[in-house]
């Protein structure tokens, strides 16, 4: 079954918006890695079933994706009894700096929700990995929304250019993962229900990416994407 959601309205304003900071983008190529490699399983196979949560596909407008740069993508929303939704959008990228720029600020404001809050919060991948990803509250009219993102580069996370060029200070390696964005949402009946909701499904997926999307660097050439072919793909 495939639903039909907000989130498509929402993400072609993004792309609108962020259309207009593509021009000011400099140096681009020192933030791009020289080989990303591609891995074994694609962001679109992310699990539709994480614990009693249960997740439907939803249909993304497929110009919409080209022009998020994205190489792939896997939109959701989960759903379990007795909790209100919680609605994903995932994309996977070669080209970092693509990814860094469509963050998520502009698309809520592009949309006239306000900011109310914002803060960091944990997320857990396993026993000795937890990342830091962004919390926060937007409201409209009578609506409020709780909202959680973060890009994850291996066990980095990413949040501007500043960290990605951080990134690629410390992390010494001639081939590199994708990186893969997450952004999800879910209505606030209490905040404190809304952030255990978002948490449950943010360590979910943050530890299937860090499981499935993070090959260790190879010899083999046959799984290495050439930045400089990318642009053919």
């Amino acid at each position: 079954m495939t639903v039909h959601s907000p989130l498509s309205r929402l993400l072609l304003l993004c792309v609108i918006v962020v259309a207009v900071h593509l021009g000011m983008v400099l140096l681009k190529r020192g933030f791009e890695p020289s080989a990303v490699i591609e891995p074994r399983v694609d962001i679109s196979q992310l699990p539709l079933k994480f614990g009693n949560w249960e997740g439907e596909p939803i249909e993304l407008d497929e110009r919409i994706f080209a022009r998020t740069g994205a190489k792939s993508y896997a939109d959701r929303v989960y759903r379990a009894e007795g909790q209100l939704p919680v609605t994903l959008h995932s994309a996977m990228f070669y080209k970092y700096d693509q990814a860094v720029i469509h963050l998520p600020d502009l698309c809520f404001r592009a949309q006239d929700w306000q900011l109310e809050s914002q803060r960091s919060i944990p997320v857990r991948l396993d026993d000795q990995t937890s990342i830091t990803a962004v919390l926060s509250i937007w409201r409209k009219a009578n609506e409020r929304l709780m909202v959680v993102y973060w890009y994850q580069l291996d066990k980095q996370v990413i949040l501007g250019r500043l960290d990605l060029a951080k990134a690629r200070f410390f992390m010494t390696r001639k081939q590199w993962p994708p990186m893969v964005k997450f952004l999800l949402q879910t209505p606030i009946d209490s905040e404190e229900k809304a952030e255990a909701r978002l948490k449950t499904i943010a360590e979910h997926v943050g530890r299937w990416a860090l499981e499935n999307l993070n090959p260790v660097e190879q010899t083999d050439s046959s799984d290495v994407v050439e930045q400089a072919d990318s642009s053919q793909q």
